[in-house]
């Protein structure tokens, strides 16, 4: 079954998706989140793989 978030997010976080949180399951709290205002926010520029440039 698909969750439908309508929590919207203009952070570049790997979460973000069409202007949307996309985050489906509970995670722990990240470090870098609570300086961007939200609990989740993991930036694209640290996830593993990564290409995106800022």
């Amino acid at each position: 079954m698909e969750q439908i978030n309508l929590i919207l997010c203009n952070k570049d976080c790997i979460h973000q998706k069409e202007g949307y949180c996309a985050l489906n399951e509970i995670q722990y709290p990240s470090l870098e989140g609570k300086a961007n205002g939200c609990a989740y926010f993991i930036s694209r520029e640290k996830e593993p793989g990564s290409h995106f440039m800022a």
